[in-house]
């Protein structure tokens, strides 16, 4: 909803927890401030601060035997332009166990703002821009949308466009593709920052079909090239009939060699919902299809039920479920003496997955507000690539189910 008076400000507070159980861990804070500076003219800004830490897959795969990984000696610049040398030592993780590396910790500082106003009498055009800022990562954004309304207002075309410049700037530089993990691979990355740029496009209809009921349809394609790559995540390098862990250039450590990804990907997704009011509780379900030529697609069908049990309170029941097939080029192993491929990954992310997830969210008017209160259990089940099943890695469970718990606050003032 929209302000009602002319230059009272509204307010949305959210505060997030997410959990996955022995991994990593993320608290968020949102705010959103709407006004209406002039008639039929609006001004939409942002905030939003994230702090993630606790323990991330580093894409290296279990192994019948104890793993010791290094930690690289790198080189760090410095606010003065000099730079130091950081890292070393190592990390054990026993046999069986999925490695991960509890040294993962970041914040995110994101903002933006957005200017909405009409164009012409049924239509509307908003402009926006946002900049999110991470300690190895940079993100600026521009976008505009455009709507039209024709058909007595019962049916809206729309399109959109979005552009992001993003600079990837890794702590020690980038690793050289399939170069090996080792003390001090850290000393021969290269200091230079990579780029990304990803441009969006959108087009949809939403369309009343009744008094009680409306459907929206969407296409949208996404364009990313530049650095695409994960520079943290390794692959673990086994011997092909016995799958033990190959030797690595360090004396007592197994041999890992960084990932590489392409260098574009494009995807297209097509969105639909159908939202019907049954006498004030609304029935919200919508599937999504996305196809993109890294050889991924995915399938997303979401609900949920807003529930009125009383003029100001609601529950809401939310029912997920997601699936994807691998990318082509993903491999939970890597083998020794084998020609690297070309491109590889281990990144559970673009391997073959599911998940479901699960929650209920209460919400109520206030006095000068409405609270919100959501609890969400989500569970993700994946499957290593088929050439990875070889000798000792067939007892293993190379690809653990990953349980998360999600909880959120929310505040809306000015209603």
């Amino acid at each position: 909803m929209l302000a009602q008076d002319i230059g009272q400000w509204e307010v949305d507070t959210a505060g997030l927890y997410y959990g996955e159980s022995g991994r990593v861990s993320d608290l968020s804070f949102n705010a959103l401030a709407r006004t209406q500076p002039f008639e039929d003219r609006y001004l939409n800004l942002t905030f939003s601060f994230d702090s993630l830490s606790g323990a991330s897959p580093n894409g290296a795969a279990p192994s019948a035997s104890t793993q010791k990984f290094p930690r690289p000696i790198t080189l760090t610049r410095t606010s003065g332009g000099g730079t130091v040398q950081s890292g070393g030592g190592a990390f054990t993780v026993a046999p069986g166990d999925l490695p991960l590396d509890s040294s993962f910790q970041d914040m995110r500082y994101a903002g933006s703002v957005n200017w909405q106003r009409p164009l012409g009498r049924l239509g509307i055009v908003d402009f926006g821009g946002g900049v999110s800022v991470e300690h190895d990562y940079t993100h600026l954004g521009l976008d505009t949308h455009i709507a039209h309304d024709f058909n007595d207002r019962n049916t809206t075309l729309s399109g959109g466009i979005a552009w992001s410049d993003d600079s990837v700037d890794p702590i020690g530089g980038v690793p050289v593709p399939f170069s090996p993990l080792e003390r001090s691979s850290g000393l021969g990355w290269t200091q230079t920052s990579q780029a990304k740029h990803v441009v969006d496009l959108l087009v949809g209809v939403t369309q009343v079909l009744g008094r009680h009921t409306i459907a929206q349809l969407n296409f949208s394609r996404s364009q990313a090239d530049g650095y695409l790559t994960d520079p943290y995540k390794i692959m673990s390098v086994v011997d092909p009939v016995t799958g033990d862990l190959a030797p690595g250039p360090d004396p007592g450590f197994g041999l890992y060699l960084y990932e590489n990804r392409p260098s574009s990907r494009t995807k297209d997704s097509v969105f639909g919902m159908l939202k019907r009011d049954f006498g004030g509780n609304v029935l919200d379900v919508s599937y999504r299809f996305m196809t993109d030529d890294w050889g991924v697609d995915s399938h997303t069908l979401d609900m949920h039920f807003r529930w009125r049990f009383s003029s100001d309170k609601f529950l809401q029941p939310h029912l997920r479920f997601y699936s994807q097939t691998a990318a082509s080029f993903y491999h939970s192993v890597l083998f020794e003496g084998q020609a690297i491929p070309q491109y590889a990954t281990a990144d559970y992310r673009l391997g073959d997955m599911n998940a479901v997830t699960v929650g209920l969210e209460f919400g109520a008017k206030t006095s000068n507000g409405q609270f919100g209160a959501r609890l969400e259990l989500y569970r993700q089940s994946a499957k290593p690539s088929p050439d990875a099943l070889v000798g000792s890695l067939r007892g293993l469970d190379l690809t653990p189910d990953m349980n998360a718990l999600i909880a959120q606050l929310t505040y809306r003032f000015g209603r």
